[in-house]
């Protein structure tokens, strides 16, 4: 994994001043791209770090020469790469330096990035190159830095031109996009990864100040993993003397959320700059799941639905629909929807004899269930063994991979859950 500076040359009458970062003097120089390759000083000495210059005509005859100079003899190691670039001033052209930028950076770059100089558009046109080429070649974004000449001090009788460290707004952005991802597709994972990089970087100051946050960022992640694989068991199973078993988050998609609800209420105003720009982001994830707020197991298992449906995760969707006709047929005859008895011998049976229309004679029910399943099969609203046998019969095609008889498409699967959960709500409502 090779580290690669990019930075683009001006054509500014350059001064020299005392860079510095974090109030930290680096190095005097009239040239910024010095002062940031100053920072990886160590680096070039030992591994392999290549210098991407971008130059327009203009630049290149007025400042490469010396830049050059200065950082050949001052970094031999150093491999410097000038690249030309147009002007930009047409379409074409802005096109030409995007891939101009695009083709410097390989597969698996960590990339430090200077956005200091040139025309204005150049310093946006890099980042972007950056973030599209995370994408496209794996890299990793290890500073991006802008030396703020118009805010220089002095200091004795030197100017001071101080470098922002501006890597948190790349970072702030890949939190935006995880957060996206989640409330849209319900896909943690990408907001995970930002998470995990900040508790990295921030290292024992994060365990120290931040623990609510990282369990509420693993009962975000257990939510998430819950409806992935279908998750419903109540949280009542899942207590021994009242308080949760251990895992008990992983196993059920109403523990994740009731420890997702305690740690939010527990999180901690942030001191960290950063942090406290993060913050708006969870609380726009945690409002994106304010409607499963309830300890209902029929409730979140409505919601857990409309979810899937929503974020496109039709096999879950039909899996946990199946499961919550169920829990409301236990609920509508007062029988225990967390029993394994109560849910299949009684009320399966009884939606399967219905809706398969299985003579008296062949019914396989135990003895000590007869007269509740019958009870149901008299009394029971006759659309709702309807709909769970197209559920059960959509649900089984899907998992076995459409090797069935009565396969459907992959659009009939979507457009008939989405009409099949209006047709359980309207049920719901009219019982």
């Amino acid at each position: 994994m090779a580290l690669k500076i990019l930075s683009v040359l001006g054509t500014s009458d350059y001064k020299s001043g005392l860079h510095s970062i974090n109030d930290k003097e680096i190095i005097e120089t009239e040239y910024i791209q010095n002062a940031v390759i100053k920072m990886y000083e160590e680096q070039i000495e030992n591994d392999d770090v290549k210098f991407c210059i971008f130059l327009t005509k203009s630049a290149k005859q007025k400042h490469f020469g010396t830049l050059f100079n200065i950082l050949n003899n001052s970094y031999p190691k150093l491999e410097i790469i000038p690249i030309d670039i147009k002007d930009g001033k047409t379409k074409e052209e802005v096109w030409e330096i995007f891939e101009e930028f695009y083709q410097s950076i390989e597969e698996n770059d960590e990339i430090v990035v200077d956005i200091t100089h040139s025309f204005r558009h150049l310093p946006m046109q890099l980042l972007v190159v950056v973030n599209y080429a995370k994408v496209l070649k794996n890299i990793k974004v290890k500073g991006i830095y802008y030396g703020a000449f118009e805010a220089k001090y002095e200091k004795g009788e030197k100017d001071i031109i101080p470098i922002h460290d501006i890597t948190e707004f790349d970072s702030l952005l890949e939190w935006s996009y995880g957060a996206n991802t989640f409330i849209n597709y319900g896909n943690v994972n990408p907001i995970l990864h930002s998470y995990k990089k900040l508790q990295n970087k921030m290292g024992q100051e994060w365990n120290k100040e931040h623990k609510e946050f990282t369990k509420f960022m693993k009962a975000l992640s257990d939510f998430s993993n819950c409806i992935y694989v279908a998750r419903g068991t109540s949280m009542g199973e899942l207590k021994d003397n009242g308080v949760l078993i251990k895992n008990a988050t992983k196993k059920s998609t109403q523990a994740a959320l009731h420890e997702l609800n305690n740690t939010y209420k527990n999180l901690e105003e942030f001191s960290n700059i950063e942090l406290k720009q993060i913050k708006p982001i969870i609380n726009k994830v945690k409002k994106s799941i304010e409607m499963f707020d309830s300890d209902s197991t029929l409730a979140i298992g409505i919601e857990s639905i409309k979810w899937s449906i929503e974020k496109n995760l039709i096999p879950q969707a039909y899996t946990i629909f199946s499961e919550t006709i169920k829990t409301y047929v236990c609920n509508i005859y007062q029988l225990d929807d967390s029993d394994y008895d109560h849910r299949e011998k009684i009320v399966a049976s009884a939606l399967n004899i219905i809706g398969r229309k299985i003579n008296k004679e062949n019914w396989r029910v135990d003895e000590k269930h007869i007269d509740t399943v019958n009870k149901i099969i008299q009394t029971i609203d006759e659309k709702i063994p309807e709909l769970y046998d197209k559920v059960g019969t959509r649900r089984n095609d899907i998992n076995h991979y459409g090797l069935t008889k009565d396969k459907q498409s992959y659009e009939s699967l979507v457009n008939d859950i989405k009409e099949l959960y209006e047709t359980f709500l309207c049920i719901i409502k009219s019982n």
